[in-house]
């Protein structure tokens, strides 16, 4: 099962939780930094549910963050993930740049300091997810709605 978010969600999610780049921090960059310090201090229990997954568990995924050569980043999801010695491999979500000498669907190693979020689905309940948690509380309720019917999942 691959991980669907609308091009309009996924730009909103990237917006809403990415740190402004501003030369003071602000409450945004502080509420990013939490929800990825959480992801990081509970990665152990994605690796754990990936290892062994359940069957009322599916759509593994991680939010991973990438350079460019120009100095410029993105964070792209990565779904498929296995983790094997040591080591994240996905397929990509969404390259929207060509400048990463990727493309969506090709299959990439993923450094564990990249990792900026993980997220599965347990009974179709979003489990960590912490910068789309974050995000969603950043939106109006008209947007919850929309994100929720997009997303196809609940969040608790």
């Amino acid at each position: 099962m691959r991980f669907i978010l609308s091009g309009c969600l996924l730009l909103f999610l990237t917006a809403a939780c990415a740190p402004a780049k501003t030369a003071e921090p602000s409450a945004a960059d502080e509420d990013f930094a939490t929800a990825v310090d959480q992801a990081h201090q509970t990665l152990d229990v994605f690796i754990r549910n990936l290892q062994s997954p359940q069957s009322n568990q599916s759509l593994f995924a991680l939010k991973v963050h990438f350079d460019y050569p120009d100095g410029t980043s993105e964070e792209i999801w990565v779904d498929d993930v296995y983790y094997e010695a040591g080591q994240f491999q996905g397929v990509l979500f969404d390259a929207s740049s060509k400048n990463l000498g990727f493309r969506s669907g090709d299959r990439v190693k993923i450094p564990e300091e990249d990792i900026l979020d993980w997220m599965f689905l347990e009974n179709n309940v979003l489990v960590g997810g912490y910068t789309i948690r974050l995000a969603f509380e950043r939106m109006s309720p008209a947007e919850q709605e929309a994100f929720l019917k997009d997303a196809d999942y609940q969040i608790k």
